[in-house]
């Protein structure tokens, strides 16, 4: 780091032969010599942004300065999915110490901690660690339960929230308490859903959850961007399908990206295509479009019907295919014919997305990968190049 700044590293290193960068005085009193003092602040959050998360625990303890701007990156994002002593530790230390809590803007808890039972006196520490958590913008909160009450009073205003609380009417009552909210993605819920307020979210853009959610939440909002989990493959239905899209279109945004995380195991490529079919008729507008399967596969006939499809959509510029299987979308030998058969029956189609794949149309030199685009890229630099160069020796 101190590459970037050599007068400061020589001054350093020259009154570190001399003398202490720090001394005490007979009566005890804090005196800072050297250079180090000397130097501005945002040099030393400089430093620190470029020192890996393991040494900046060394900084905290080399001088108060060092520890002031080491601090504001360790409390920044926080991530406590490991293990339930380390989050407790940690929760005990943000409700301690508000002065640690001020830097934290990122907070995720409880992703890959298994689920259990939870003490109130957890949920009471939970709490006071909240309310001095003052900046945060972005909570994640993969803890199960209905433990909404105790998210009251606290004092940030999150744009973004993934949640796995059960969706009642306390935290229904505590999504009011957020307009800010921009984000919201939701776990599969358990027990009863409640109804959601006419003025609540009104800032909503992105959201993402089960159909019982986004039908819920998309009316009457500007939400643009939609994702809808259809857990089991008895929800990709014709009719599901149909009453979702409907919904979604009584968004105030309007909607421009879809996506449909589905199970498609046991299901035919002809009730596919039929399901998904519906989707143009009632959104023709949609600028983004996306299937991901959490089970079963893109076989060679539903990627072939795909088109007809496509072809009822208006405006559509970018899709996205996803799986997790080995099917016919991971096959990089035939992902430019497919996005070829695409575009030629959605004429808007510009970017195509699957597995280990992404294409991007020229109207000059057809579907391209990135490396092809890199390519072209370079070609075209060492031709405006030799053209310079030609105009330079004619002049």
């Amino acid at each position: 780091m101190l590459l970037r700044f050599p007068h400061v590293a020589k001054l350093m290193a020259e009154e570190a032969r001399s003398q202490s960068y720090f001394k005490t005085t007979a009566t005890g009193e804090y005196v800072p010599t050297g250079i180090i003092p000397k130097l501005p602040n945002e040099i030393f959050y400089e430093i620190t942004l470029f020192t890996d998360y393991e040494d900046l625990t060394n900084l905290v303890l080399a001088n108060r300065t060092f520890r002031s701007a080491s601090e504001a990156l360790i409390y920044r994002c926080l991530s406590l999915n490991d293990k339930r002593r380390k989050m407790i530790k940690c929760l005990q230390t943000l409700a301690a110490y508000p002065r640690l809590a001020l830097h934290v803007r990122r907070l995720c808890i409880g992703k890959n901690i298994e689920d259990g039972h939870y003490f109130r006196s957890f949920f009471v520490l939970f709490q006071r660690a909240l309310r001095n958590l003052v900046n945060l913008e972005e909570f994640n909160l993969y803890l199960h339960g209905s433990y909404a009450p105790y998210l009251f009073g606290a004092p940030f205003c999150i744009r973004k929230l993934t949640t796995a609380c059960d969706w009642g009417p306390d935290f229904v009552r505590w999504l009011e308490e957020h307009p800010e909210l921009q984000t919201l993605l939701f776990c599969a819920p358990r027990g009863r859903v409640a109804d959601l307020p006419k003025g609540a979210l009104p800032n909503l853009k992105r959201i993402s959850g089960p159909p019982v959610i986004v039908t819920s939440c998309v009316p009457g909002r500007p939400i643009i961007e939609v994702e809808v989990c259809l857990m089991h493959p008895s929800l990709v239905h014709p009719d599901m399908l149909s009453r979702i899209a409907r919904l979604v279109g009584f968004s105030t945004g309007p909607v421009r990206d879809l996506t449909i995380v589905a199970a498609l195991e046991r299901l035919g490529d002809a009730d596919i295509l039929s399901s998904f079919r519906v989707i143009p008729e009632e959104l023709p507008k949609l600028e983004v479009f996306g299937i991901h399967t959490m089970s079963g596969k893109f076989t060679q006939g539903i990627c072939a019907g795909m088109g007809d499809i496509l072809a009822h959509f208006h405006k559509l510029e970018r899709l996205s295919f996803i799986s997790n299987k080995e099917d016919a979308i991971h096959d990089k030998s035939k992902g430019r014919e497919l996005a070829t058969s695409w575009h030629s029956r959605c004429n808007t189609l510009e970017i195509v997305c699957m597995p280990g794949q992404f294409y991007i149309r020229d109207r000059e030199r057809g579907w391209m990968t990135l490396a092809d685009l890199e390519q072209a890229l370079i070609e075209r630099q060492v031709a405006l190049w030799n053209n310079k160069d030609s105009i330079a020796l004619n002049t």
